[in-house]
């Protein structure tokens, strides 16, 4: 077991993977996904098309278990989006736990 910024945390839930789960795509761009997290921290989400950023999104967690994160573009990628310009967006959702490194999920959608 391990003391980790006042959380007690065991060995195997510090080396728990992140997980995606359900991502879903909505007609105006917005990107509905479930991330299941190992213990307390804090996820981030970026989404991107192309080289220009889509959506962002962050939110904490107190202890594991899913957290569901919404993203939705700005203004100017979801009028990109109704024209159909964006074909794909990039997602990178990292997971940075208490006092620890993050870890990165990549994945693509279509758009």
């Amino acid at each position: 077991m391990a003391l980790l910024a006042g959380v007690l945390l065991s060995a195997g839930a510090m080396m728990m993977p992140v997980v995606l789960r359900r991502p879903h795509v909505g007609s105006g761009g917005s990107i509905a996904f479930t991330v299941r997290v190992p213990g307390p921290g804090a996820v981030t989400v970026l989404a991107s098309a192309g080289s220009r950023p889509f959506a962002r999104g962050r939110a904490t967690t107190r202890r594991a278990g899913n957290v569901r994160l919404t993203v939705r573009p700005n203004s100017a990628e979801r009028l990109a989006v109704q024209q159909g310009h964006v074909k794909r967006v990039s997602v990178i959702v990292a997971f940075t736990p208490r006092g620890g490194t993050p870890r990165f999920v990549r994945l693509s959608l279509r758009a």
